[in-house]
């Protein structure tokens, strides 16, 4: 019973430790005008090289083109050198760099050319170029200098050293209350947030490099958030200003333009009928001819009085709107409301806090 335990135990801690590593996408090893051994020598020996180095965890071109569900080589080319759709295939692919490497014999020699993309941060990371001899060591030669030269990009480390009633988020994820080194972090920018309970204590861009440690140091945490690479500590404004929140005079004021305008064309509409009337020469309805019943004289004389009250009554609500508007305009600017308005740097963000 024992044994099985220490066996979980060991299993579980390299299965975490694996999980903090890279995922270094690997696809096959291209060629031209070379011998179809010699370039699987050479793919299989790259492998072994990085699988050896514990420093990635592998990704074969097979793995990818089972989770993407085509050739990721030809995803490669379909995307044309756009760095963007580069690194949102790889990202599909689940992977952290895409290593592609290709190999041609010239004059004697072989040449190997290759890129390593930086799918998280979109970008190229490394460009490979050499020149080999064809020699019997050819084989083991291409993959010590690929190996080697992805040692210069790889993960690195974060060291937080902080109070132990502090959390630790890297990336919006949690990982554990300070101190705490987190390894197996990309090359890269990753956002550092140090909290104490529901206060943020420091929010801040941290550069990782490979193989090395940056360091990140909080003693305290107070109201003020700290912020920035240069640990600026965000500044407080507090201020009594007039606050205007939609005023009700200016309600009734518009209430007072609508009822006006409204009278101005119904009284327009009005006076259009009674022109009608007079045209027609019908002064009375009994002296209507056959000229006064083609136009039906006594509809238009008594939309014309409709139409006339209806402009005097919208007179007089305008009227009444704008007596208001006045009233309650001098009062707002009597009784005009003040703010109290707290603002500060909050990470990448200006925060701005009203109370009134």
């Amino acid at each position: 019973m024992k044994k099985l335990i220490i066996v979980l135990i060991i299993f579980l801690s390299l299965n975490l430790y694996a999980q903090e590593k890279g995922r270094l996408g690997l696809l096959n090893v291209r060629s031209q005008n070379i011998d179809r051994a010699i370039l699987n020598a050479v793919d299989k020996n790259i492998r072994a090289e990085l699988a050896s180095s514990n420093r990635y965890i592998l990704v074969l071109q097979s793995d990818m083109e089972k989770t993407l569900g085509v050739s990721p080589v030809e995803a490669l080319e379909n995307c044309k050198g756009d760095i963007m759709c580069i690194s949102q295939m790889g990202d599909l692919a689940k992977v952290n760099w895409l290593l592609y490497v290709s190999i041609m014999k010239e004059k004697g020699n072989v040449i190997l050319r290759g890129i390593l993309y930086n799918i998280p941060n979109a970008r190229i990371d490394l460009r490979l170029l050499k020149s080999f001899k064809m020699t019997e060591s050819l084989v083991t030669d291409i993959g010590k200098y690929v190996e080697e030269a992805l040692k210069r990009i790889g993960t690195g480390s974060i060291n937080i050293n902080a109070p132990e009633d502090f959390q630790v988020f890297i990336d919006g994820t949690f990982y554990s209350n300070a101190p705490i080194v987190v390894d197996g972090l990309t090359s890269g920018i990753h956002k550092v947030r140090i909290k104490k309970g529901e206060t943020d204590c420091l929010v801040r861009d941290v550069n990782v490099s490979a193989s090395e440690i940056s360091e990140v140091n909080v003693e305290s945490c107070s109201s003020d958030v700290v912020a920035g690479s240069n640990s600026l500590k965000a500044s407080v404004i507090k201020q009594n200003v007039k606050f205007y929140e939609e005023p009700p005079f200016i309600i009734a004021s518009s209430a007072s333009l609508m009822f006006f305008a409204t009278g101005i064309v119904l009284g327009v509409l009005s006076k259009s009928d009674e022109d009608k009337v007079r045209s027609a020469k019908c002064e009375s309805i009994s002296d209507r001819d056959s000229l006064c019943e083609q136009i039906n004289a006594k509809n238009l004389l008594d939309s014309a009085n409709t139409k006339a009250k209806a402009a005097n009554i919208s007179f007089g609500l305008a009227g009444v709107a704008t007596l208001t508007a006045i009233g309650l305009g001098v009062n707002y600017y009597i009784k005009s409301k003040k703010v109290d308005v707290k603002a500060g740097i909050y990470g990448d963000y200006v925060w701005l806090s009203l109370h009134y």
